[in-house]
Order: C-alpha cells, then sequence, then structure tokens
C-alpha cells in the first residue's frame, strides 16, 4: 500500500497557481513613471520623446520628434517601478513578460530618410537588457492611420522574479533627418499592453498523509 499512501500525500498538496496580470499605458498613463533620456546624436531644432496630450490613439501618447538638417538622434523613453506598480500581487513569483498589443503611426515625414520604431525592451535596475519585447520597425514615410504591431512572444525575466524587483522598460526610437533646415520626423506609441504571468507561493499542505 506504500504506492497508496505516496498518491495521497501528493495529492493533498496545494499547488501553486499561475495568474496573468495585464497592465496598458495608454492616455495620461503615459505621464506616470517615464522619462525621455538621450542616446546617441541630437536633432539641431527640437529633440524630444514626451508625452503629448493631443496626438495620439485618440488622445495621449509617447510622442518621438525630431527637427533638424542632417541629424541621426537616438533617444530612449525608460519606465522605472516593480512588478508589484503593474499589479503583481506582492510575494508572487514572476515568471515572463509579454507585449500583447502597441499602436505606432508616423505623424510627420519631411524632408527625412527614416523614423526608426526601436526595440522595447526590459531591463534591470543597472540599464542591463533582460529581454526585448519587440523589435521595432521602420518608417519612411508620414502614415494616415496606425499600425497595430500586435501580440509578440513571452520572455522570460531572467532574475527578476520577485514582485518588488526594480525594473525598467525602455522604448528606443531614432530620427533621422535629410539636408533641409526644416527636416522633421515624428512618430506615436500608444496602446502599449503587456500580460505579466507570476506564481503564487506554494501555500502550506492540507490534510499531507505520512508514507512510511
Amino acid at each position: 500500500m506504500r504506492w497508496l499512501r505516496l498518491f495521497l500525500a501528493l495529492a493533498f498538496v496545494a499547488p501553486a497557481w499561475a495568474d496573468d496580470f495585464n497592465y496598458s499605458w495608454e492616455g495620461t498613463e503615459w505621464g506616470t513613471s517615464w522619462t525621455d533620456t538621450a542616446g546617441t546624436g541630437s536633432c539641431d531644432v527640437t529633440d524630444t520623446f514626451a508625452i503629448h496630450p493631443s496626438v495620439g490613439n485618440p488622445t495621449n501618447c509617447r510622442y518621438r520628434y525630431c527637427e533638424g538638417r542632417n541629424d541621426t538622434s537616438n533617444r530612449t523613453s525608460v519606465w522605472t517601478g516593480t512588478w508589484e506598480d503593474l499589479g503583481v500581487t506582492p510575494g508572487y513569483v514572476v515568471e515572463t513578460i509579454q507585449m500583447t498589443d502597441l499602436d505606432t503611426k508616423c505623424l510627420l515625414f519631411v524632408v527625412c530618410d527614416q523614423l526608426i520604431f526601436g526595440n522595447i525592451e526590459l531591463r534591470d535596475s543597472a540599464d542591463s537588457l533582460v529581454a526585448t519585447l519587440w523589435t521595432g520597425r521602420t518608417a519612411t514615410a508620414a502614415e494616415g492611420s496606425f499600425t497595430a504591431e500586435g501580440s509578440q512572444s513571452a520572455q522570460s525575466v531572467g532574475s527578476l522574479t520577485a514582485s518588488d524587483s526594480n525594473i525598467e522598460i525602455w522604448i528606443d526610437a531614432t530620427g533621422d533627418t535629410a539636408n533641409d533646415k526644416n527636416a522633421t520626423c515624428s512618430g506615436v506609441y500608444d496602446n502599449f499592453d503587456i500580460t505579466i504571468v507570476a506564481n503564487e507561493a506554494a501555500e502550506p499542505t492540507r490534510g499531507r498523509v505520512m508514507v512510511q
């Protein structure tokens, strides 16, 4: 009967449950915990990556704007916080993060070479890359409508499994203008949705049967 006792012992161990936690950046959420960080190069006239109150899908967005002659400028919008700030229950163990939706649109493309909607990345508090959530795309003209980038593959969070881990999400964008003093390119990121999968810690066992 040893096998029966073993079966009963395992059957009454409470499992650890995996839950999905969904978070969206849209509207005024884009103004929360995001900062504009300069990368390489610059745009002579205006060079920003910030919330914009009057454009978006439908309004408010993260807005990349580059104006200047023969400029190539990379900038990054960085969100900082913890998994708990994104809705994960304290004490849960995080497994994966997945981009499930994103809208992008090139608004202005005046005497430009390209506007690069760059990678979206998960990084740790030391700025080290942990996972790439989206590999981006390149626009070569103004666009009349938003592009729904769609759901991407779930990515491991590496060592950032604790619910109170300090994390960063980077959105990279590069403006590349041509030989005109009024050269301008701009683009919009909006409705950025993620799903985080996290496990509840195993509960104490109930009704455990001792196997002898």
